[in-house]
């Protein structure tokens, strides 16, 4: 009674594997694919800005409605990519979630075809999963500086102030991002991927330690 039911197992657990390889790959492609049409449909990359104005706000136009209001204290500038750095800056913060969402799958199906080859996890696939994670982290918490780096970039080409003084009664302020303001998501699947190698290196120990003993 038990062959059936072991038989039945592997069959399932082989079409498990199949599926998430299956899943993976398709799933690199995808990020290869969704990440060049991105790429190729923005062809400008723009960003809003707050403005502060020294002194009293200058007369705006105000709607026609008892008790409304009207604000205009945002300036939009807008940057082609290629033909300036923070075009180039912009195009590369867009792509780093393409490519930590490419080397996600990548893992998941390096880790399928091991299974399913009935291979031990081995130290390279800790390694390889340390370094993913390690790549995720530290995009998560680059991206947020590589945009405010590209507004700067931007208003210095535009040549707008950003400080108040020399006869400017406005001025733009860019983001200064801090810790707060990394992308949560990106760390959280670093860190994710770092507690799967750690678990693949303390598989492969107890692998290590069950063989010694024998």
């Amino acid at each position: 009674m038990a062959q059936p039911a072991d038989r039945a197992g592997k069959v399932v657990s082989r079409s498990v594997l199949i599926v998430v390889i299956v899943i993976s790959s398709l799933g690199i492609m995808a990020t290869l694919l969704y990440g060049a049409m991105t790429q190729d449909s923005l062809r400008y990359s723009s960003t809003c800005m707050d403005v502060r104005i020294a002194g009293s706000l200058p007369p705006l136009p105000r709607p026609e409605f008892e008790g409304a209001d009207a604000q205009y204290s945002f300036v939009e500038l807008c940057a082609a990519h290629g033909t300036s750095r923070a075009g180039s800056l912009q195009m590369a913060a867009s792509l780093i979630p393409f490519l930590v969402g490419g080397l996600t799958c990548l893992v998941l199906l390096l880790l399928a075809v091991q299974m399913l080859r009935g291979r031990p996890f081995g130290l390279g696939v800790a390694i390889s999963m340390f370094a993913v994670a390690a790549v995720a982290i530290a995009a998560g918490v680059a991206r947020p500086g590589i945009q405010a780096r590209a507004e700067e970039l931007l208003v210095a080409s535009a040549g707008l102030p950003t400080a108040w003084g020399n006869g400017h009664p406005a001025w733009l302020l860019p983001d200064s991002p801090d810790w707060a303001s990394s992308d949560w998501p990106l760390i959280m699947i670093g860190l994710l991927i770092a507690l799967g190698g750690w678990l693949v290196l303390r598989a492969r120990q107890l692998r290590l330690d069950q063989e010694g003993t024998i």
